[in-house]
């Protein structure tokens, strides 16, 4: 079993749908999401949390946070690594202005 944490600052995370910086770590469906919910910025903060999580689970392995994808369906979320799903437990929390993400895989 893996743990990986991660913390961000929610403020880090204000763009515009259309900002470059965007497309090199969230796919399109994650941004295009993203700007659905009613805090663009949160959401894109929990997405970018859980993948920095996930990644700290994989040890030594690489992988670019493009080739992930994180989605939030029937209440669950779901981590996809190169359009695959991954089993994992995954935990987020929202204190202080601050996305707090686990990932157990």
């Amino acid at each position: 079993m893996n743990v990986g944490i991660d913390i961000e600052n929610i403020e880090r995370f204000r763009f515009k749908k259309s900002d470059y910086f965007l497309r090199t770590i969230f796919s399109k469906a994650e941004i295009n999401n993203s700007f659905l919910d009613k805090s663009p910025k949160t959401k894109l903060c929990e997405i970018f949390c859980i993948k920095e999580a996930f990644i700290k689970t994989l040890k030594n392995q690489k992988i670019l946070l493009r080739n992930m994808e994180v989605n939030f369906l029937e209440g669950r979320i779901n981590i996809l690594k190169n359009r695959k799903k991954v089993s994992a437990k995954v935990n987020i929390r929202n204190k202080k202005g601050c996305i707090i993400a686990s990932v157990i895989k």
